[in-house]
């Protein structure tokens, strides 16, 4: 009984990967073991300097080749995906509010906070720092 819950998950996700031939996600990225080098090395080494060649190189595939793939399995672009990926991260330091804006940018990879800013307004589509106020955990303590 213990095991039964893993195995029914396991099974699960076995179904859904046979059945989305047409999906396009990550999770469906991953069952390609040349996507899913570069989609395990973005979300560990996301404060790499990665541009699309090196990625491509990860997965052992030409930088045209690698993606069209990508985007084929993802739905988006590599870029794009790494970007959504560190804005993710980026929005979890935020809340967190321990770390300054300036320490998350450099953290997640970003040459400069103005350019972290920038990415983070792009995709989010506030500020890093009117976020934090809106949205970290400060502000959903409530007063006593």
């Amino acid at each position: 009984m213990n095991h039964l819950t893993p195995i029914m998950l396991l099974q699960i996700f076995r179904i859904y990967m046979a059945s989305a031939k047409t999906e396009r996600n990550w999770l469906v990225a991953l069952c390609d073991p040349k996507l899913s080098k570069a989609i395990e090395v973005m979300h560990s080494e996301y404060q790499k300097t990665w541009s699309l060649d090196s990625l491509a190189k990860v997965a052992g595939l030409s930088r045209s080749g690698f993606a069209l793939n990508f985007r084929k399995q993802v739905g988006i672009p590599p870029m794009d995906y790494l970007t959504n990926w560190r804005i993710q991260i980026d929005s979890e330091l935020l809340q967190a509010g321990e770390t300054s804006i300036s320490e998350i940018a450099n953290a997640v990879g970003y040459e400069s906070e103005s350019a972290f800013s920038d990415a983070f307004k792009r995709i989010i589509k506030f500020r890093p720092g009117f976020y934090r106020n809106c949205f970290g955990r400060a502000s959903m303590v409530s007063p006593s």
